[in-house]
C-alpha cells in the first residue's frame, strides 16, 4: 500500500496526462496520440502505477478516464507482441510458466483500475479496440461519442482475450448473442450496438465534458456512501472475475504458443490475409 498522497503530488508520466478538475476529481488520459494510444509496456506500467497512487489519495472521489488525440485507444501495440523475446528452451511447461508470469503482470495493470475505491467514468471517443475495451471494462460507467467504433479484436490477432474483455464484460452486457458475435469475428461495431448490448450506457457528442460533470456530481455525494456502494456492487463479481483471470492465465499459457499468433502478427504488419492450419 502506497502512503497517502494528494493528486498534485503524482509523478509526471510520459504516456499519461493528468488533469485536476477539482480537489476531488481527476481526469486520466492515455497520452500516446501519435501511436493512437496503443498500449505498449511503458504505458501499461504507468497506468498501473498511476491508479495505485490515486487509490492512496484521501481527497479523490471520482476519476474520468479518456484518451488524447483522435481516439481513446487502438489496443495493444502490435510491435510489443512482435518483439517478445524468445526463450532459450523448447520445454512447453517452462515456456507456459513464463507466458503466465508475463500475463499476470499485464493483468495487474487493468486490475489496478478495479481496485480503485472510487468510481471511474470512461469517456470514449474515436476508436476503442482490444485492450482499450479491456481497460474500459474495469470502469464503473462507460460513455462514448456517437462516432466511436469499438472492436474486441484479439481474435483477429490470433489471441484469446485475457485482460478483461472475456472475463468482465460478459457480466456487464445484456445481449449475450451480440457480444459473442463481435468476439468471434473481431469486427468493428458502432456506439449504438455497444449501447444496445449494454457495454456503454450513454452516447453523447460532448462525452468528456459531460463525463467530467458527472464526476463532479458524484464527488458532491458522501465519499463514504459512494465508496460503500462501489464496494457492495463489486462484491458479487470479485471472486468470479478473479477466477476467470486466473483461468485464462492457465489457458493462454499454451494458447499463446500457437503459430496462429505469429501468422496473425505478420499478416497485420504486412497487410495480408493470414492462413491457418487445421485445428
Amino acid at each position: 500500500m502506497l502512503p497517502q498522497q494528494e493528486l498534485s503530488k503524482l509523478p509526471q508520466y510520459e504516456f499519461l496526462k493528468i488533469i485536476s478538475h477539482s480537489p476531488h476529481v481527476a481526469q486520466v488520459s492515455l497520452n500516446r496520440p501519435t501511436k493512437r494510444n496503443a498500449l505498449h509496456m511503458p504505458l501499461w506500467e504507468q497506468l498501473r502505477d498511476c491508479f495505485r497512487r490515486l487509490a492512496a489519495d484521501p481527497n479523490l472521489r471520482c476519476v474520468v478516464l479518456s484518451g488524447e488525440g483522435a481516439m481513446f485507444c487502438a489496443g495493444i501495440d502490435v510491435a510489443m507482441l512482435a518483439s517478445q523475446p524468445k526463450l532459450d528452451t523448447k520445454d512447453v511447461a517452462r515456456i507456459g510458466m513464463r507466458f503466465r508470469q508475463d500475463l499476470r503482470k499485464l493483468q495487474e495493470c487493468v486490475l489496478a483500475l478495479s481496485e480503485l475505491p472510487v468510481p471511474i467514468i470512461a469517456a470514449i471517443h474515436g476508436q476503442c479496440v482490444g485492450g482499450g475495451c479491456d481497460i474500459a471494462s474495469f470502469c464503473d460507467i462507460r460513455w462514448s461519442d456517437p462516432n466511436t467504433t469499438f472492436s474486441i479484436r484479439e481474435v483477429v490477432m490470433g489471441l484469446t482475450a485475457d485482460l478483461g474483455n472475456l472475463q468482465r464484460l460478459p457480466r456487464l452486457v445484456g445481449n449475450d448473442s451480440l457480444f459473442r458475435e463481435v468476439c468471434y469475428t473481431g469486427r468493428d461495431f458502432t456506439a449504438q450496438e455497444a449501447l444496445t448490448m449494454g457495454m456503454i450506457t450513454r452516447v453523447t457528442d460532448n462525452v468528456v465534458a459531460e463525463a467530467v460533470q458527472l464526476a463532479l456530481t458524484v464527488a458532491g455525494r458522501s465519499p463514504v456512501a459512494v465508496a460503500g456502494i462501489k464496494e457492495m456492487l463489486n462484491h458479487p463479481h470479485r471472486a468470479p472475475v478473479a477466477d476467470a483471470m486466473n483461468y485464462i492465465q492457465a489457458l493462454n499459457a499454451y494458447l499463446l504458443q500457437t503459430e496462429d499468433l505469429k501468422r496473425s502478427i505478420e499478416a497485420s504488419l504486412t497487410k495480408r490475409t493470414p492462413t491457418f492450419s487445421k485445428l
